[in-house]
């Protein structure tokens, strides 16, 4: 049983480059510096991916962080609703599966430009302040414009029935500057 945050992303993400990279755009998110590329956290279910988002809210705050869901990109009132509330934020988590049909407006998001609500919304100010955009997923779609414009962590191991309901604590009893100061280092 994980213990730590360090042991626990360490077991939940065991290539060392990814969790390096997965740290550095997580530490590019607390500075304010943007990305520009998607973070995509991804695997089979029950491998650590929606305790690492609990983990990330809490050391970013949830105050910082706003969550998309895929029918806000396909209606242009709601995006333009949804673009006051993302503007400001340090990241913006997404919840979309293999399906394409929304690729092209999260592309849009990631350069920061809107032609779904051209000449509505659109403020180089807001292009600024956007978010950086981490997916949770357990597919991953192949579509070559998303791959070249992501960032893929892999976490490939899975909780067996006698960790799960520990797990899911851990969030709980690990200390929030403990996971920040994991991404800030």
């Amino acid at each position: 049983m994980q213990q730590t945050w360090t042991e626990f992303i360490e077991w939940a993400i065991p290539d060392e480059r990814n969790r390096e990279q997965f740290r550095l755009y997580i530490k590019n998110s607390l500075n304010g510096v943007r990305n520009n590329k998607m973070l995509i956290l991804y695997g089979p279910g029950r491998n650590g991916k929606g305790i690492t988002y609990e983990a990330m809210n809490k050391a970013i705050g949830a105050e910082n962080t706003v969550h998309f869901s895929d029918h806000i990109l396909s209606n242009t009132t709601e995006a333009m609703y949804s673009l006051n509330l993302i503007e400001g934020k340090k990241l913006c988590y997404l919840s979309l599966g293999p399906d394409d049909r929304y690729h092209h407006g999260i592309l849009e998001l990631i350069d920061g430009v809107f032609p779904m609500i051209r000449g509505i919304y659109e403020k180089p100010r807001l292009a600024k302040s956007m978010p950086d955009f981490v997916n949770i997923t357990n597919d991953i779609n192949t579509d070559s414009s998303l791959i070249r414009r992501s960032l893929f962590i892999d976490f490939s191991n899975e909780f067996n029935n006698n960790d799960a309901g520990e797990l899911v604590s851990i969030v709980e009893y690990i200390n929030k500057e403990e996971i920040k100061q994991w991404f800030l280092n």
